[in-house]
């Protein structure tokens, strides 16, 4: 489907490419919010003025990714600031909703443009709200105060400019620090090193293998003899003990392992993971915060420190993940998939008097 929601468009500056990039992006974006709206608010789906301020409201408030699980949380905070009462000329109130019901059906006249951006709307909609106290709703100069706050939002440019830096590297622009399959490498050694170290599971496999092999298990040819009878004539094409420590210390710099002289371990990796974690932490925190607090808004410059705080550890993995990271991280998931395939087995849990892979 095209993208086409009446007089309204996306003002580009500010907005992540991805967001702008085909009428399918702008209009499932547009969707999305008109989705929540009416299923959750029970807003009509005809009210194109309510529908256009939320949209232009997150947009103002950096809310581009409709993956995130604060963007539910972020529709509902605007779509509440749509029922804040303001007063009217008449000395009563009326609705924020009202107030941008007006400006969608009189701001083509006012500005003498054919299209105004979400953005717009949504600036000029708190510009006349927030003065509402000094120029009423309905006042004969009302008009005035909505020319006012569009001669602000194009004089002075959107004051919601995203903090993105423009790509800095790579001949098409592209970040050649971040490299996704050395991230994925890296956490794959991270999740052994977990089940390893952590729960030493390839220690009571190992265990159970050699227990097998002194013929002092209750398991004959089946599925589970068959699994730990592979796992024993396999382990000269799986990583040993010392090899698996000095891996994860190179590139977890964990303690522990071997490493070579020619190379520096990972130290920087916990306190870079343990950063991105807290910042994490602390995004998530003011979300919830700003939902229940009412009339608080969400400290969107937290959004500056995770997506840092993620850039750097990224930066770090693909450091980290290069050569033989992208072997050893096979060569550990086969050794994993191998460990769960024999804990999960009937046999071995029921050998142990176990239910499942955890308690053996």
């Amino acid at each position: 489907m095209a993208y086409n929601f009446g007089i309204f468009e996306y003002d580009p500056r500010g907005l992540p490419d991805k967001l702008l990039k085909t009428d399918v992006q702008k209009r499932a974006y547009v969707d999305a919010v008109q989705a929540e709206l009416v299923k959750t608010y029970r807003i009509d789906p005809k009210d194109e003025a309510s529908i256009a301020a939320v949209v232009g409201i997150l947009l103002v408030d950096q809310f581009f990714d409709r993956s995130s699980a604060s963007f539910d949380l972020a529709i509902r905070s605007a779509r509440d600031e749509l029922l804040k009462k303001i007063p009217n000329a008449a000395g009563k109130t009326d609705l924020a909703q009202d107030v941008y019901a007006y400006i969608a059906k009189e701001i083509q006249r006012i500005s003498g443009r054919k299209v105004a951006f979400f953005q717009e709307f949504a600036s000029v909609g708190r510009y006349v709200i927030n003065r509402a106290d000094e120029l009423p709703f309905g006042n004969a100069l009302f008009d005035r105060q909505i020319a006012n706050g569009l001669d602000q939002y194009v004089a002075g440019g959107p004051t919601f400019d995203s903090l993105d830096l423009p790509p800095l590297t790579g001949a098409d622009g592209t970040d050649m620090e971040i490299v996704a399959d050395n991230i994925k490498a890296v956490s794959m050694i991270y999740a052994t090193y977990q089940l390893d170290v952590g729960m030493r599971m390839i220690d009571v496999v190992d265990r159970i293998t050699e227990v097998f092999h002194n013929g002092q298990l209750p398991i004959g040819f089946d599925a589970a003899g068959k699994a730990l009878d592979e796992y024993n004539w396999s382990a000269e094409d799986r990583l040993n003990p010392v090899a698996r420590r000095a891996h994860y210390s190179r590139v977890l710099g964990s303690t522990g392992g071997d490493v070579s002289k020619d190379v520096q371990p990972n130290t920087q990796f916990d306190s870079l993971f343990i950063r991105f974690l807290s910042s994490l932490a602390e995004y998530e925190r003011q979300q919830r915060v700003a939902d229940l607090v009412a009339n608080v808004r969400p400290q969107n410059l937290a959004s500056e420190y995770v997506r840092k705080a993620g850039r750097d550890l990224a930066a770090n993995l693909s450091l980290y993940g290069w050569a033989a990271t992208q072997f050893a991280a096979r060569r550990l998931r086969q050794h994993i998939e191998s460990s769960l395939g024999i804990l999960n087995q009937p046999s071995v849990q029921k050998a142990y008097g176990a239910t499942n892979l955890y308690q053996v």
